[in-house]
């Protein structure tokens, strides 16, 4: 069954096939430095290229904070939810 592109798991899929594309043809593909990023280099000559994401980002949608056991309600992430909920009691799931 073909998904439709207004289905999430087409975009994933998609992205996924297009990294495997560039493992394929030797390219490394990392995320630097725990940033937004991610990024390609040739092994053969060490050119490099990057995507921003933060960049691409329209809308950030919090995480439910109930998961991570604080009050707040507004935290995008577990380093988000840790600087603004000091009362968090539960261990991050990523």
């Amino acid at each position: 069954m073909a998904l439709r592109k207004d289905d999430p798991i087409y975009y994933r899929n998609k992205i996924n096939d297009l990294i495997k594309q560039a493992k394929e043809n030797k390219l490394m593909v990392y995320v630097p430095d725990n940033r937004m990023y991610l990024s390609f280099k040739c092994i053969r000559n060490g050119d490099t290229c990057s995507v921003n994401l933060e960049e691409l980002v329209i809308e950030q949608i919090p995480k439910d904070c109930r998961f991570y056991n604080c009050s707040e309600g507004t935290c995008y992430n577990e380093y988000d939810c840790r600087a603004k909920c000091p009362n968090v009691t539960s261990k991050f799931k990523a």
